[in-house]
């Protein structure tokens, strides 16, 4: 086999993943003045830290809903996406310039072509997916595994005339109630199988907990220990406290997330992996 099909774009042209509606209803929590947002995130902080409600996850889902409302309508998005919390990202980054890029990184992140006055929200949601996620993510995972492989893939979903042709639907043709990728639905629905249709949205998310062991513990700890290079940039004490939630955390509660907990863990070992196979410098 030569040559294979991917469904690589899919999502980023039809508003098919979960966050583009959850991104909808955050700009209609946007409407309610700043004030009354204030005070709400103020009560549901209140909330986590009171042991009787430790256990309950939607109050830490809706707080971080809450606190990406409150932003700049450019910063919502990024910040309801980010593995960081910008409070989080701050206790760990001591270096004052490695600060300024971090901040500067967020606002190219956040930026938005002068067209996109006319845009939707949902456009603005589908244009920061599109923008960073799919060329600096997807596809490139996608082009190394299957090089590795000497594969060729192609992603049909990119093709330039099937683009030209999404940018112009109506929101209405994207999102239409509870379903997710609609034109694309009805246009492919007397050609496949009804159970195709019934199936729920599986994506490749990894329960990244369950695969750590003593083995991860030791070699994060030995990693997570150095201070040279990048990682002398970094808190000691912030990056400890990130090791110990993300291999003590095994379900979800009023103040953690399984999935950012032990994604964040991971980032830091990646990051302090990398600096020590490439002798990096700070």
């Amino acid at each position: 086999m030569k040559v294979c099909l991917t469904g690589d774009g899919g999502d980023e042209m039809f508003a098919g993943y979960d966050v583009f509606p959850q991104g909808r209803r955050l700009n209609q929590l946007a409407l309610i003045p700043s004030p009354i947002l204030k005070g709400a995130g103020l009560a549901l902080g209140a909330m986590q830290r009171s042991s009787k409600l430790s256990g309950i996850n939607l109050i830490r889902k809706t707080r971080r809903a809450v606190d990406a409302a409150g932003q700049p309508p450019a910063l919502r998005f990024p910040t309801m996406l980010s593995l960081f919390s910008a409070e989080e990202a701050r206790r760990l980054i001591i270096d004052p310039e490695l600060r300024s890029v971090t901040q500067g990184t967020l606002d190219r992140v956040s930026a938005l072509p002068k067209s996109s006055e006319n845009w939707t929200p949902l456009r603005r949601h589908m244009y920061h997916r599109l923008r960073h996620d799919l060329p600096q993510d997807m596809l490139i995972k996608i082009d190394r595994m299957s090089m590795a492989s000497s594969l060729e893939l192609r992603a049909p979903m990119l093709d330039p005339n099937l683009a030209s042709l999404t940018m112009s639907l109506q929101d209405r043709f994207l999102i239409r109630g509870k379903t997710r990728k609609f034109a694309l639905r009805e246009a492919v629905r007397p050609l496949l199988p009804e159970i195709v249709f019934r199936q729920p949205k599986s994506g490749f998310s990894i329960p990244l907990h369950k695969f750590q062991n003593d083995e991860y513990a030791e070699l994060s700890q030995e990693l997570l220990r150095k201070t040279a290079g990048p990682m002398s940039l970094l808190n000691p004490a912030a990056i400890q406290a990130i090791r110990q939630t993300g291999l003590a955390t095994e379900k979800d509660s009023a103040t953690t997330s399984v999935y950012r907990s032990s994604h964040q863990l991971w980032a830091l070992v990646q990051l302090a992996a990398w600096a020590e196979r490439f002798n990096v410098t700070a």
